[in-house]
């Protein structure tokens, strides 16, 4: 209930099926997050998507929040950067396990 808003309002205009980036997260149709852990990051694969317990080995955390991240531009890439606030929910949510509740 926390999470899936700030992918939705953030994420979800270029990385839904037909947006701009060529990277689809599916947000808009089936937000489920819980698909992204463990999964290799397209951009730089031995750094997964979310790796749980650990914001700072997880690409998505670090695409919203570093700048410059590991790989391409920080995210969201035509818009204001994350408020503080939703960096905290993100980063404690992956740190907490990145569970699906």
């Amino acid at each position: 209930k926390d999470i899936v808003p700030i992918f939705k309002t953030n994420c979800a205009g270029c990385h839904d099926p037909g947006g701009s980036s060529g990277i689809v997260m599916h947000l808009t149709d089936d937000p489920q997050p819980a698909r992204w852990i463990d999964q290799p990051s397209t951009e730089l694969p031995q750094i997964v998507l979310i790796d749980p317990g650990s914001a700072t080995t997880s690409m998505i955390y670090l695409k919203v929040a570093t700048d410059p991240p590991p790989v391409g531009d920080r995210m969201p890439r035509f818009a204001p950067p994350l408020a503080q606030a939703e960096l905290n929910a993100l980063r404690l949510w992956i740190e907490q396990g990145a569970l699906d509740n």
